[in-house]
């Protein structure tokens, strides 16, 4: 069995990389660039939008550990709550969603 760290790092890569893809082709009509960079704007402010290469490594790691935040309140509380059958299978579609 994994350890609950490396469950929580590849749950936050999985869903960081699906929904950066996700972002920069719905979204940002593939401009990947705009769309780090105003991941990144969130704590660069407007500055991240003048910034070249640099922002858009920072937006996405931002946006990776925000994910990988996600992933480990998910699993520390998910493991936590006891549901019944049917609420587990909701759940679940949920973190596939």
């Amino acid at each position: 069995m994994k350890s609950k760290i490396q469950t929580i790092l590849l749950a936050g890569l999985v869903a960081g990389l699906l929904d950066g893809i996700a972002a920069v082709v719905f979204l940002g009509k593939m401009n990947y660039s705009g769309v780090f960079k105003f991941v990144a704007s969130g704590l660069f402010g407007k500055n991240a939008f003048a910034g070249g290469a640099e922002m858009v490594i920072y937006g996405i790691i931002i946006h990776l550990l925000i994910a990988m935040a996600f992933a480990f309140f998910i699993i520390l509380f998910f493991r936590k709550l006891v549901f019944s059958q049917k609420i587990k299978s909701l759940a679940v579609c949920f973190l596939a969603y």
